[in-house]
């Protein structure tokens, strides 16, 4: 997830932080299961993509890259299918702490706010219950 007030910032820094380098190393070590077409054999790794790639990609809802619009319509696809949490870790990355943090909060601040409308957050409430 990378969110940034300009959705081809996100899509450029999104193409040089190697993600495909992480989705290298998680085919092989899921290696029993069948590699998809077009993926390399280890340790042949996927090509990085273009920016024109993860805009693509972003709009499949395969990555949540883009400014808030794009991050929030990438979020509405697992929405969509019922996922009710999504994890993201681009730590995973080389994104720089700095980008990862501005990320987070832009995303924390415009695109969250859209779908976690309960102002109690379900930990608190699981935890009420639970004293009953």
């Amino acid at each position: 997830m990378i969110c940034t007030e300009d959705r081809n910032d996100a899509f450029e820094l999104a193409s040089k932080v190697g993600m495909s380098y992480y989705h290298s190393l998680v085919m092989k070590w899921l290696d029993t299961f069948p590699r998809p077409k077009g993926v390399p054999e280890w340790p042949e790794l996927i090509p990085e993509p273009s920016p024109e790639d993860v805009e693509r990609l972003g709009a499949t809802g395969a990555v949540v890259v883009g400014d808030p619009e794009d991050c929030a319509k990438g979020v509405e696809v697992y929405e969509e299918i019922g996922v009710d949490q999504v994890v993201f870790s681009p730590l995973t990355t080389q994104i720089s702490y700095e980008d990862a943090l501005s990320s987070f909060e832009l995303f924390g601040k415009e695109v969250l706010p859209r779908f976690d409308t309960d102002p109690v957050h379900r930990t608190t409430r699981m935890r009420e219950a639970a004293r009953r």
